[in-house]
């Protein structure tokens, strides 16, 4: 359920926190959690996940990180106004992942 998700979302293992928030039942609430996530690696699987939403993409997308943002960019559920937002980063991977999906 969304609270055993959120629950393992408090774990004090990455691997744990990255694992939960691969789960099919996660929620946008969950994926919001997973983006304020310190360790980028989880941040990078939330948005990985197909539940993501417009929201949790926009939000990835100011992320620090900029594996966090090529991971928003190559999500299913990333729009044209993502794809137009990420030409302009100022990182080039995220850059070409956005041209490789304008495509």
């Amino acid at each position: 359920t969304k609270e055993h998700i959120d629950k393992a979302l408090d774990d004090p293992s990455w691997s744990v926190r990255s694992a939960a928030i691969r789960h099919p039942n996660t929620t946008k609430e969950n994926i919001d959690k997973a983006l304020n996530d310190h360790d980028w690696s989880v941040r990078s699987a939330a948005i990985k996940n197909p539940n993501a939403t417009k929201e949790n993409i926009d939000k990835a997308l100011r992320d620090r990180d900029e594996d966090v943002r090529h991971s928003a960019i190559r999500n299913p559920n990333a729009t044209k106004e993502h794809l137009d937002k990420a030409l302009n980063d100022p990182s080039w991977y995220v850059r070409e992942a956005a041209k490789e999906r304008s495509k």
